[in-house]
């Protein structure tokens, strides 16, 4: 997930010694039935402010597929409050005036550079009508990999047939990608706390595409070794976390959870909800005293708000052998359908 609003991009392959990610980006479109009838549009783009990724304005190009028509790519560079905007006109009177493989130059296709430090953008078409509709009845935009587009006449027929024949995932699109909140430290100076180049095996490099660096490896350390190092870390991570989740329902069902769920749906009890540990902290304020209701046969009782400013009366278990499983889902459902005063 990237960009505000997060949005999932499939990653084609990162690039750790130029500091690049590849992957497939969205193509916005405008579909006409009629000059002036719209059937289908849609509009691509990102908003990147905040996150380690900016388009490569050396690696891309704007490109715009279509008959008389007008796209531009728009939006904000980092810390800078004035609209940027770019774009490029394509034309052709007829399928017929176009040729397989042509540069985009103006027929068919077009194509224009963007600017470096790109954060917000998106794809728009100009003009909301279209006098080609017959023949050519979709108009593309998109931010593309320099040199991946290759104009097809074919491209120009038929409804959304770019995206159909070549674009289903997306277009691959060149992503700069760096360390953003910070800079090399100046010969001498002390690296700031959350410096990230601390290994004695690399050293920093300010980045070419906005604020921030890379930690590039020293020479004799291969990028393969990081990688594995990286892939190492990743992996160690991935069975923690599955270690963890493990630990988790085992604890749940070793309170009897199980039970309650069955119980819940049998009896169709809808006033139980089950809370995780960390909702359960922040209702009852981290378990204080003051919120403390009573002590059961299995657990305290606590006085919760959620997040909806709902008062409720939260149980907490404490653990239990099996004998006590059963005792301890009754009691939970006797108190599902008491109301106390809170």
């Amino acid at each position: 997930m990237i960009g505000d609003p997060p949005a999932t991009a499939e990653v084609i392959d990162i690039s750790l010694e130029h500091g690049e990610m590849r992957l497939y980006g969205p193509v916005s479109y405008n579909c006409f039935t009629s000059n002036t009838t719209m059937s289908d549009n849609y509009t691509a783009g990102y908003g990147l402010e905040g996150t380690p990724f900016i388009p490569s304005p050396t690696r891309n190009r704007f490109t715009v597929i279509g008959c008389n028509t007008l796209g531009i790519i728009g939006g904000y560079m980092h810390s800078n409050p004035d609209l940027y905007v770019a774009g490029c006109y394509s034309y052709c009177q007829g399928i017929n005036s176009t040729s397989d493989g042509a540069p985009c130059t103006g027929m068919g296709c077009c194509e224009t550079t963007i600017s470096p430090n790109l954060t917000d953008f998106a794809g728009v078409f100009v003009i909301n009508q279209s006098s080609v509709w017959n023949f050519n009845p979709c108009f593309y935009s998109m931010l593309v990999e320099a040199g991946w587009y290759s104009f097809r006449k074919q491209e120009l027929v038929g409804h959304l047939g770019f995206i159909n024949e070549r674009a289903k995932r997306g277009v691959p699109v060149i992503s700069d990608w760096a360390i953003r909140n910070g800079s090399c430290p100046k010969d001498g100076a002390k690296a700031p706390e959350n410096y990230a180049c601390i290994s004695s095996n690399s050293y920093c490099v300010s980045a070419s595409n906005g604020a921030g660096y890379l930690c590039n490896c020293s020479e004799g350390l291969s990028v393969s070794a990081v990688v594995v190092m990286s892939f190492t870390c990743l992996l160690v991570m991935k069975i923690q976390k599955r270690k963890h989740r493990k630990e988790k329902d085992e604890y749940f069902q070793q309170n009897g959870g199980l039970k309650l769920y069955d119980a819940m749906r049998s009896r169709k009890v809808d006033t139980i909800h089950i809370l995780t540990e960390k909702e359960i902290k922040k209702a009852t304020e981290n378990y204080k005293d003051d919120r403390v209701l009573g002590y059961g046969g299995h657990g305290m009782v606590y006085r919760g708000t959620l997040d909806d400013g709902k008062e409720v009366a939260i149980k907490k278990s404490k653990v239990i052998d099996d004998d006590c499983k059963e005792e301890f889902v009754n009691e939970i459902m006797i108190l599902s359908q008491i109301t106390i005063g809170i």
